[in-house]
């Protein structure tokens, strides 16, 4: 008889926990391959670089809620373009108000949104550091 799922991971929640972690970290290698996009493969090398800082002491984790907290404090990031970076911000930004009004606002509103989504997930991450 073949043996579920169900009952493999039944036998696995008897394992210690390093032998549990030891377990997951394999299964988790195993999904890593060419089914998975440049972009997963980069994601799961993150995961795994800090699932490594926490397991060796780089980083202190913190309960979810006091993250939250943290990222609502440094939610006003500050950030500077560099001025060449700028330049061509608004380069792009006149470019697209030639071909249409709104669109030069809306590039210049996309960038402003993608700045606010990179310093949250930034601060999610920096929440966990050891300080």
């Amino acid at each position: 008889m073949a043996t579920t799922v169900e009952q493999l991971a039944e036998q696995a929640m008897t394992l210690p926990s390093e032998s549990r972690a030891r377990l997951a970290d394999l299964l988790v290698d195993s999904l890593e391959g060419a089914d998975l996009g440049r972009i997963e493969q980069l994601w799961i090398t993150e995961a795994k670089r800090r699932r490594d800082e926490v397991r060796d002491g780089k980083v202190e984790t913190i309960p979810g809620d006091a993250g939250l907290r943290q990222c609502v404090i440094h939610s006003a990031m500050r950030y500077e373009f560099h001025p060449e970076a700028l330049e061509e911000h608004r380069k792009a930004a006149r470019w697209y108000a030639e071909r249409a009004p709104d669109l030069g606002l809306q590039i210049i509103g996309s960038v402003e949104d993608a700045i606010k989504r990179t310093s949250n997930l930034h601060c999610l991450h920096a929440a966990t550091e050891a300080s």
